[in-house]
């Protein structure tokens, strides 16, 4: 069910919501909206960039009440209670009021719960470790590189093709780009 999504989108829809969180609806560090022509990123809680923010006032006035309202609004109450106490250490630091909101949104945005239906449960064993031993392949290693690269690249600047009979692919390669930096 998850085969749309890629690392570079989920690490996207990572930084849109805590760009969302804490700059409003902007462009700020890979945030959701465009630039609208004017401001500052900054995050105080002001939003000047922003074209629209989030406006849930806490009614918690403890941290551990801030954690618990939080988290039945993002994930229904099924923090546990072990992110809920790295939460509030984490956020205990921050002085105001509004950064401790902030900061307890971004890290329940980041716990498995959040990005899950069930509850989740540690099961408190230590994992078995593998002792085979692995006896070493006679066959040729072959593995594959992917990389995710944003516009500029195609695949001739890439991989260069070399031979491919009976058809001189280089030859090619060489007529349609022309004098570039690649040499024989």
């Amino acid at each position: 069910e998850a085969t749309i999504l890629d690392m570079p989108k989920i690490i996207g829809i990572q930084n849109g919501m805590i760009s969302l969180i804490k700059y409003g609806l902007s462009d700020c560090n890979d945030g959701y909206a465009s630039y609208p022509g004017y401001k500052w990123c900054s995050d105080d809680g002001l939003y000047y960039r922003s074209i629209g923010h989030l406006a849930r006032v806490p009614a918690g006035t403890t941290i551990a009440e801030l954690v618990s309202e939080v988290s039945l609004l993002l994930t229904a109450g099924r923090l546990s209670q072990d992110n809920r106490d790295t939460i509030e250490a984490a956020c205990s630091a921050e002085t105001d009021h509004d950064a401790q909101f902030r900061c307890i949104q971004q890290l329940i945005v980041f716990s498995t719960e959040f990005h899950s239906t069930n509850k989740m449960e540690k099961s408190g064993e230590d994992r078995a470790v593998d002792t085979t031993t692995v006896v070493a392949s006679t066959e040729p290693y072959k593995g594959l590189i992917y990389l995710y690269i944003s516009g500029g690249l195609d695949s001739f600047h890439l991989l260069a093709p070399h031979t491919c009979a009976p058809i001189n692919v280089y030859e090619r390669f060489r007529a349609i780009r022309g004098k570039n930096s690649l040499s024989e």
